[in-house]
């Protein structure tokens, strides 16, 4: 056997799901003593990176939402990200996370920001993950 296996992110994955569960049911309160909403420098909370390069289970998006919400409460800013032509299954703004995307120097950023104004029709346009080269 391989000492590694690939998971893929998804609800059908319950031994994944139980794991997440558990690691953030320790994690999360750790953290929660620092979020911006008690004056810590914690201001947004990702509750997903990259999902559209992995699947397109909108289901499990909300399983990660209630996950992360249920333990910092709903007061907290999350946000998702994704690639320019992934953020369609990673992206749920009906949850009230930010969807943001990420490019770097070789893109066009208005045509980049436009393509994410289809999934989130309004709010801040982020790129949170900046490539430089």
């Amino acid at each position: 056997k391989q000492w590694y296996q690939r998971r893929v992110r998804g609800t059908s994955d319950e031994v994944y799901l139980s794991a997440i569960a558990s690691w953030l049911s320790v994690l999360l309160p750790m953290l929660e003593p620092y979020l911006y909403k008690y004056g810590g420098p914690i201001i947004m909370v990702q509750v997903e990176n990259e999902y559209g390069s992995y699947g397109c289970d909108h289901e499990y998006m909300y399983i990660m939402y209630n996950m992360f919400s249920n333990i910092l409460g709903k007061d907290v800013v999350y946000f998702t990200t994704d690639g320019p032509g992934l953020v369609k299954c990673g992206s749920r703004p009906e949850l009230d996370t930010l969807t943001t995307i990420d490019f770097g120097i070789g893109y066009n950023a208005s045509k980049t920001f436009q393509k994410l104004r289809a999934y989130q029709a309004h709010g801040l346009l982020v790129n949170s993950e900046f490539y430089t080269g």
